[in-house]
């Protein structure tokens, strides 16, 4: 039962699986070649030119082992589907994937039945999203205190960009942090307040892990990532952010910490409950923000595609966010999120 909204999200963001990971990536040279197009952290994926070359690549890496270890079939198509939206969300095409299919002992038929499963699910999301697996590896036995972990199918996703690093047709490499006062605050795709199954919020209010986690559709989810990409191709968002582990707060919460310094956001929710609105972790969402002026084609764009959309807000100098019940300062938000991982270092 969550009976404080505004500090359950600044929990979340302090918690180990959404804080910054800035403390390990600045302990690498993240610039080696200067090849680096975006930034760690900056975005959905990591942006790469490709040397000798003009073109870009982005790559990135997912998945939810509490969402396999409920359901191995769902959950390994949420891997799929969520790095993949991650690229997708950088304005890349994604074509291919690779994988680390690491789980337990395999002598143990339930162990046996979650990499079988896991596995189709992988094939299926991967037909689907025509993303086809060129490489990988398989680690079993893999335990801890004679405990078998939970199943974690990793993904990882390349994509391309259409056109070229210099002349007219540069590609648009979209971040995820919002950029301006006054931009609106848009959500494609659909939020279903049942989605709590494996969720970070259930295991943060001690409910463990259990129930199933969101059930994802892979047409929506492919209708989701195709317009997603003709929008910031188009250049009609200002960023883009994929909704995923903690949900739409966490989302919301991270465009603010990684966009311009002093922006606060007023959210559009209705009171009903807004605590599992913001905490749900329903599948093939993104959050993006746009100029007003870019409103009406963004919204013809979502409709070819067959994508609901839903207006969240629009962005101001207040250095909050605020919505039914809760008002949190961005930077409380920044000071838990930052120093998450202050007790692993």
């Amino acid at each position: 039962m969550i009976t404080d909204v505004g500090a359950t999200l600044v929990e979340l963001m302090g918690s180990p699986n959404i804080g910054s990971r800035r403390v390990v990536f600045e302990q690498f040279d993240h610039q080696v070649g200067i090849s680096t197009v975006v930034l760690p952290g900056k975005g959905d994926a990591a942006v790469l030119r490709v040397p000798q070359s003009n073109r870009a690549i982005a790559i990135s890496v997912d998945c939810n082992s509490r969402y396999v270890f409920l359901d191995p079939r769902e959950g390994a198509k949420h891997a799929v589907a969520e790095t993949t939206r991650n690229v997708a969300c950088s304005g890349a095409k994604p074509l291919a994937i690779t994988d680390c299919l690491n789980f337990g002992d395999p002598t143990n038929p339930e162990i046996m039945w979650e990499f079988v499963e896991a596995v189709e699910g992988l094939a299926e999301a991967c037909l689907a999203l025509d993303a086809p697996v060129v490489s990988g590896n398989v680690s079993l036995y893999n335990a801890s205190f004679d405990k078998d972990i939970y199943p974690t199918p990793t993904v990882a996703a390349l994509g391309v960009f259409e056109g070229t690093l210099e002349g007219g047709d540069s590609p648009n490499f979209m971040s995820a942090g919002f950029a301006r006062v006054h931009d609106e605050v848009w959500l494609l795709g659909t939020t279903e307040i049942s989605d709590i199954g494996g969720t970070e919020v259930q295991w943060l209010l001690g409910e463990g892990i259990n129930g199933l986690p969101p059930r994802i559709d892979l047409g929506v989810e492919r209708s989701l990532q195709n317009a997603v990409r003709e929008m910031i191709t188009n250049r009609l968002t200002r960023s883009a952010h994929d909704c995923s582990e903690g949900g739409l707060g966490v989302a919301i919460s991270e465009c603010l910490l990684n966009g311009t310094p002093g922006l606060g956001l007023e959210l559009l929710l209705s009171p009903d409950a807004v605590d599992r609105v913001m905490f749900c972790e329903s599948a093939s969402r993104i959050v993006v923000s746009l100029s007003s002026a870019d409103v009406e084609v963004f919204s013809e764009v979502a409709k070819k595609h067959g994508v609901p959309t839903t207006r969240l807000g629009v962005l101001d100098d207040s250095g909050s966010l605020r919505g039914p019940g809760f008002n949190v300062e961005v930077e409380v938000l920044r000071h838990a999120w930052e120093h998450a991982l202050d007790s692993l270092a």
